[in-house]
């Protein structure tokens, strides 16, 4: 596992299905329950528990990086739409938005995880980092999606 180069995604795959699993399932027992909306801050926090995950879980390689925004754009437009979150009409819209975020806080984390994880303090740099990313992205609530 050390050497899987889309661990990143494969772990991204199983935070969103077990999110969008525990959706439906909230959905069909409990009717009456509110649910997350699935908006950038909900992906955002979702790619930041993957990332976390991922960065103490160890992978190694090279990366590419279109691969890995399109296998994240597939993530989170066929899953939702497969618990039947999002609708047709909108899942092409989840699918670029779901890719662009990915892209993005895949990129901000790497780039400040390994600044900040020198020192006593390293061990925690990616639960930092990932909180952090998660209460910047809070801005984006109620935009786009």
């Amino acid at each position: 596992m050390r050497n899987n180069n889309y661990l990143r995604n494969i772990l991204l795959a199983v935070v969103v299905g077990a999110a969008a699993l525990a959706a439906l399932l909230c959905k069909t027992f409990l009717p009456a329950a509110i649910l997350p909306e699935w908006n950038i801050p909900y992906l955002l926090g979702l790619t930041c528990l993957a990332l976390i995950l991922n960065h103490y879980l160890g992978s190694g390689g090279t990366y590419c990086w279109i691969c890995s925004a399109l296998l994240a754009a597939a993530t989170f437009g066929l899953l939702p739409w497969c618990a039947g979150i999002v609708n047709t009409s909108e899942l092409w819209k989840m699918a670029l938005v779901g890719g662009g975020v990915y892209l993005l806080a895949n990129g901000l984390f790497d780039s400040i995880t390994e600044r900040i994880s020198s020192g006593p303090a390293g061990k925690g740099a990616a639960v930092m980092t990932g909180f952090v990313l998660f209460l910047a992205g809070q801005c984006f609530a109620g935009m786009i999606l």
